[in-house]
């Protein structure tokens, strides 16, 4: 049925021509208007453009609008408005409208002149047909059919009006500005007809076959097992196609609610992935920095398809709807590539692995395996609300100095998290990072080609839990918030720096794209104890090694290289920041610690003379000597021991293995004394050197250790 045949539309609209939908009509203007007023419509948010479009072109209330799409009328009413504001302002700017005071809605006349016909073929409008009948019958089930059939009809007749409206007007604008991208993804990539498996130390034939599936008699043309790093193409036809897994009815439990305590959210918790079978979620996320850093955030994308027990498909990305990282789970190996359609690696999986291979998503899907699981925290209801379509419970948790470190969105039935809020700054105020689900799907059946590895992510981010390619340019749903800058108020004479906590601010202004590339360039302010102490070249911590010494009162920092940028290295004292030393032009430096004695560097980096290889080596700041210790592909999470005799780190021997090893280096020697595969479920290695030394390990890898004050 037409909007037109449930609801009258608003006398202001234009009646000037007919735009017919399946026999339906809808009333359009034939008029061509400057394309500002189409930039403005286009740029809004996705949530006001939908209002608009029902309000406009169906003609429904808010109070219809806030029952279809399940928002506060208050929240219709303000999204309506700031449309409102926001097309109005464009066609004042334009000269389209007097700037005598316009009604509020003097925008819709315009609206309807520009909206064309929607140029859809039949195969499309059918599809469309078909989604819009699959929303209706979810939501009827979701309310356990006790849904008003006039509601219903509204969902389906403005889910097809929207998206007949959004692909014509998509089409045409596109056209007419060809550096606007209307539609997010292109065709999708042929499928991948081999995967790479690479050989490592304690590799045989017996256990390569178990891992690719291949048989051992078609492994005689790899060479030398005992040189690792070795690539032996894995055709993917050797994989029989993946099946669905059967759903098993999970077990009933009490929700949660405002009145549980903290030991029946930390039960919920404990047994959440033993209440679903599949999870199908869609998220986005902002990083601010460490509580030590004042200037732009960073935005993230996921999705994630979780089969219990054994399979998984994970994207992750960019706000932009770019893929960085493809992560799949499935016949008990795993696979991984970089970006939508990089080279895909195997590597073998078990039981005893994790399901999920990037922590944000792991801690949103299994809350078991997240820090708030520690002994000794505290959990607190605040308040009930709700998140991606589902009810849950607000959520605090206090760490066991006291200090509130996460606020978490539950699902008050699968306890699984829908919101994730992550605290610091020493009284648990200042907010790191936002995680956001938009989208959940619980214990829905998952298409085969979802966890098949010749297939899995060269579709991009998608549309739902089907895998339908999206139609729209993705756009974020969370509102960035901006840390109060501090004022450039000299220090006291004679301030012991070494005791203050350091704060770094960047300039506030910079432009999206110019959070990854670019910044090398960049000055930042520091403070020390709120005080200011000069401009450092700094650049955003994303792209930023630093470390603190011992004593407090040195800086050293490494700009990671970017493209063509070569990287920068230097460090000096917070008495004279502007005095800046360098050393090691030898190497492009990756990772860098302080030593125990204050005076030398442990670094891992790239040597800039042939054959450029990638190793440890140890920097002298009084003599500028470095002494190379190590190659190795890749290492971080550097540490000395107390004696400065040890340095143990994170390593790979090849960079395109997917898990680390911890090792061990006699710095003497130079020898490994201790090499183990790094699980990082496994909260201790009781067997190595670092559970004598006193010291954290792994580190953390932000600016924290080297904004924290010195004790």
């Amino acid at each position: 049925a037409s909007c037109k045949r449930m609801t009258p539309k608003p006398p202001s609209l234009a009646h000037n021509q007919a735009l017919t939908v399946e026999g339906q009509e809808f009333d359009v203007s034939t008029q061509e208007k400057d394309g500002a007023f189409k930039q403005a419509l286009q740029d809004l948010p996705r949530q006001p453009r939908q209002i608009l479009l029902l309000y406009a072109l169906c003609g429904l209330p808010t109070d219809e609008i806030a029952g279809v799409l399940k928002l506060p009328e208050k929240t219709i009413q303000d999204q309506l408005h700031l449309a409102s504001k926001n097309l109005t302002n464009a066609d004042q700017a334009n000269g389209e409208i007097p700037l005598s005071p316009p009604s509020e809605y003097q925008f819709l006349d315009r609206l309807q002149a520009i909206i064309p016909a929607a140029e859809v073929s039949e195969a499309e409008l059918a599809e469309v047909a078909a989604w819009a009948a699959e929303q209706i019958r979810a939501r009827s089930l979701r309310r356990r059919l006790a849904s008003h059939a006039r509601e219903l009809a509204l969902v389906g007749a403005a889910i097809v009006l929207a998206a007949l409206i959004f692909w014509g007007t998509s089409s045409r604008w596109a056209g007419e500005n060809p550096d606007q991208a209307s539609l997010a993804v292109g065709p999708t990539p042929a499928p991948r007809q081999a995967a790479v498996y690479l050989t490592r130390s304690g590799d045989t034939f017996e256990s390569i076959a178990s891992v690719t599936g291949l048989p051992v008699e078609s492994l005689g043309e790899v060479g030398d097992l005992e040189q690792s790093g070795q690539t032996i193409d894995i055709p993917l036809d050797v994989y029989s196609d993946t099946l669905p897994v059967p759903l098993s009815d999970p077990p009933q439990v009490k929700s949660l609610s405002t009145r549980s305590d903290s030991q029946a959210i930390y039960q919920r918790l404990g047994e959440s992935s033993s209440l679903w079978n599949t999870l199908w979620l869609q998220a986005e996320a902002l990083d601010y920095g460490p509580a030590g850093y004042i200037g732009p955030p960073v935005g993230s994308r996921y999705q994630a398809w979780v089969s219990q027990p054994g399979q998984s498909l994970e994207l992750v990305g960019q706000l932009s709807g770019q893929i960085d990282r493809v992560n799949l789970v499935a016949d008990g190996r795993q696979f991984y590539s970089q970006g939508r359609t990089g080279r895909l690696y195997i590597e073998p999986w078990d039981q005893g692995n994790h399901l999920l291979q990037n922590e944000t998503l792991r801690h949103l899907v299994f809350p078991e395996s997240a820090p708030w699981m520690q002994a000794g925290g505290v959990f607190e209801a605040i308040e009930g609300d709700r998140a991606a379509d589902r009810r849950v419970v607000v959520v605090d948790w206090r760490n066991p100095t006291g200090e509130r470190e996460y606020r978490l969105w539950l699902d008050v039935r699968t306890g699984v998290v829908l919101r994730l809020q992550h605290f610091g700054g020493g009284d648990g105020q200042i907010l790191l990072s936002d995680v956001l689900v938009t989208l959940a799907r619980v214990d829905q059946a998952f298409p085969a080609e979802i966890f098949d590895p010749r297939t899995a992510g060269l579709k991009g981010f998608t549309q739902d839990e089907l895998g339908t390619p999206l139609r729209y340019a993705l756009s974020p749903t969370l509102a960035p918030q901006v840390r109060t800058p501090l004022a450039n108020q000299r220090p006291p004479i004679n301030m012991d720096l070494s005791r203050s906590p350091l704060v770094f601010q960047f300039p506030l202004e910079l432009e999206e794209t110019s959070l990854v590339s670019g910044t090398q360039t960049i000055e930042a302010d520091l403070f020390a104890g709120g005080y200011f102490l000069g401009k450092i070249p700094f650049n955003l911590p994303w792209s930023l090694v630093c470390s603190r010494s011992p004593d407090g009162q040195r800086l050293a920092y490494a700009v990671l290289p970017i493209g063509q940028s070569p990287g920068l290295f230097g460090w000096f004292n917070l008495s004279e920041p502007d005095r800046i030393y360098g050393a090691a032009e030898d190497v492009q430096v990756r990772q860098l610690v302080f030593a125990p004695d204050n005076q030398r560097l442990a670094i891992f980096g790239q040597n800039n003379q042939p054959p450029f290889t990638m190793g440890i080596s140890i920097l002298d700041l009084g003599t500028g000597t470095l002494e190379n210790i190590l190659e190795i592909a890749e290492a971080s999470s550097l540490q000395w021991s107390p004696d400065g005799n040890y340095l143990a780190f994170l390593g790979k021997v090849d960079e395109r293995y997917l898990e680390s090893d911890i090792f061990v280096i006699n710095l003497n020697t130079h020898q490994v004394i201790y090499r183990q595969s790094y699980r990082p479920e496994v909260e201790s290695q009781p067997d190595s050197p670092m559970s004598s030394w006193g010291v954290e390990f792994p580190v953390p890898e932000d600016l924290y250790p080297c904004a924290a004050a010195r004790q």
